[in-house]
């Protein structure tokens, strides 16, 4: 949504959504009406940023892996993962 969208403007939006090589799962159309401070955007920052989870591979197969980072002074030595 661009600054200049007008008051009262409806936005409609819907998705494709692929798996594999199959046909798209289209979804439901919804619909949001642009007002005053009726939403509002910002970045998002962990509480803790010196802490971290990667799971790896991507795509995922028929395991996942775990890493997991965290300050020394925490004394967390691992996480575990449920796959």
């Amino acid at each position: 949504m661009r600054d200049s969208t007008p008051l009262e403007t409806d936005i409609l939006n819907n998705a494709a959504i692929y798996f594999d090589f199959n046909e798209p799962v289209i979804t439901n159309t919804t619909q949001h009406r642009v007002g005053i401070n009726f939403v509002t955007v910002g970045a998002w920052s962990p509480v803790r940023p010196s802490f971290g989870v990667t799971i790896a591979p991507h795509p995922l197969q028929t395991a996942v892996g775990c890493i997991c980072r965290a300050p020394p002074t925490t004394g967390i030595t691992s996480c575990g993962c449920t796959t």
